[in-house]
C-alpha cells in the first residue's frame, strides 16, 4: 500500500457493521478522525470507544438526519476530508414479483441515500479538496439471476459515480469507486428475514416455483457467507483510496482469483454482446486492437 498522509476527518455511512465497521476500525488505527453513521444507541456507544471515532446518528433515507449529521461534523471545526458511501441494502427477488415500493427501497438507500450525503457534504469537501469513496459492488458491473433489485441500484450507482467524478474534478474533489466481491458480512441473515416475510405475505403473480426455491436456498447462502473472507481486506483498500497521494478511479476487491475472473468473463461477454448488436460491429481483430489501444492509453496496472 502507498504511504499514508496526515490524519483526516472521514465520514463513513453504514458504519456499524460489515465493511463500514471494518473501515471505521482501519481509519481509527491510521489516526484519522472518523464519523461512522449508526442508527442505534448500542452501535453509537460501541463504536465511540475507538480512538478518534465520533459516531453520528444518521439514516441516509432521512434528509433531515443527513443534514443534521453533516452540520454536526462542520461544527467540530476540523473540516471534512473524505466521505465513504457504504450504507446499503441487499435485496434479491424475481423482479416481476416486486411491488413498486420494494424496488424503490433499494434505490432509496443504495443510490439516493448516497446522493443525499454527497449533496450536503460537497461544500465541505470542496474546501479541503477531499475525496468521495463510493462502495459499489461486483454486481454493479455484472448481472446475475434474481438479484435485480440490488444490481439495478448498483448499476445506477456506477453511472452516478462516473458522472460525479467528472463534475467535481474542477473543484478538486476526487471520486473513487470500490467494487467488492463476496465477503463475510451480515447481509445474508438480514436478507433471509426479508425473504421469509415476503414469501409468507405474498401470492406470486407468476414465479411461484422460483420464489419457493429462492427462499429455501437462501439458508445455504447464510452458511456460505460465514465461510468467506473478512471485510478487513476491503477496508484496507478504502483506506488506500482515501489516503494515498494518487488513488485509482476504481478498485475491484475480491478474496480470490476465481471470483475476479468470473466478473471479468461476465464483462467480456457484455462487450461482445454489445458489439454483436450493432450494424457497425467490429471484427474480433478490430475489437482486440481497440482493447490494446485503451490498455496503452490507461497504462498497465
Amino acid at each position: 500500500m502507498a504511504k499514508e498522509v496526515m490524519a483526516k476527518s472521514i465520514l463513513v455511512t453504514g458504519g456499524s457493521s460489515g465493511i463500514g465497521k471494518a473501515t471505521t476500525e482501519s481509519l481509527s488505527a491510521a489516526g484519522c478522525m472518523v464519523y461512522p453513521t449508526v442508527r442505534t444507541e448500542d452501535d453509537f456507544d460501541s463504536l465511540g470507544k475507538l480512538p478518534g471515532v465520533h459516531p453520528v446518528i444518521m439514516d441516509v433515507t432521512d434528509r433531515e438526519q443527513v443534514k443534521r449529521g453533516i452540520a454536526q461534523i462542520a461544527r467540530a471545526g476540523e473540516g471534512l476530508h473524505g466521505v465513504v458511501n457504504n450504507a446499503a441494502v441487499i435485496d434479491v427477488w424475481p423482479l416481476v414479483e416486486l411491488e413498486d415500493e420494494e424496488l424503490r427501497r433499494s434505490l432509496e438507500v443504495n443510490l439516493l441515500g448516497a446522493h443525499r450525503v454527497i449533496r450536503e457534504a460537497a461544500p465541505l469537501l470542496a474546501k479541503t479538496r477531499g475525496r468521495i469513496v463510493n462502495i459499489s459492488s461486483l454486481e454493479g458491473l455484472v448481472s446475475t439471476k434474481f438479484a435485480g433489485p440490488y444490481e439495478a441500484s448498483k448499476f445506477a450507482f456506477e453511472a452516478y459515480s462516473d458522472n460525479l467524478r467528472r463534475e467535481l474534478r474542477a473543484y478538486g474533489v476526487v471520486v473513487v469507486v470500490i467494487e467488492p466481491g463476496g465477503f463475510r458480512t451480515n447481509y445474508a441473515k438480514s436478507t433471509a428475514k426479508v425473504l421469509e416475510r415476503r414469501a409468507a405475505a405474498k401470492v406470486p403473480v407468476l414465479m411461484k416455483k422460483e420464489v419457493e426455491e429462492m427462499t429455501a436456498s437462501w439458508k445455504d447462502e447464510v452458511s456460505d457467507v460465514d465461510r468467506r473472507a473478512q471485510p478487513s481486506l476491503v477496508a484496507e483498500v478504502v483506506r488506500e483510496a482515501l489516503l494515498t497521494e494518487k488513488p485509482r478511479k476504481r478498485y475491484v476487491v475480491t478474496a480470490n482469483t476465481a471470483e475476479f475472473r468470473w466478473a471479468m468473463g461476465k464483462l467480456a461477454s457484455r462487450l461482445v454482446e454489445i458489439n454483436q448488436g450493432s450494424v457497425y460491429a467490429l471484427s474480433k481483430e478490430e475489437l482486440g486492437a481497440l482493447v490494446d489501444e485503451v490498455w496503452t492509453k490507461l497504462g498497465s496496472p
